[in-house]
């Protein structure tokens, strides 16, 4: 299963919330995923732009694109 996040931080670098994108399983072809964000936390200093993988045989390829 893969995932886009967004993992906001604290002005330490704290965790504050994460937001996910529905998950992609199987073997697709080009598949876009999106994540769309209303409006940030409140004290977000930061953002991290993550791509998560979970499973036991997890392989294939990722493109990014803006």
């Amino acid at each position: 299963m893969a995932t886009v996040q967004l993992r906001w931080l604290g002005k330490r670098g704290e965790p504050i919330r994460t937001d996910r994108s529905i998950p992609m399983t199987g073997v697709t072809k080009w598949t876009p995923i999106s994540l769309e964000v209303q409006t940030p936390p409140q004290g977000a200093e930061w953002v991290q732009i993550r791509l998560k993988f979970e499973g036991r045989d997890v392989r294939g390829k990722c493109f990014f694109d803006d």
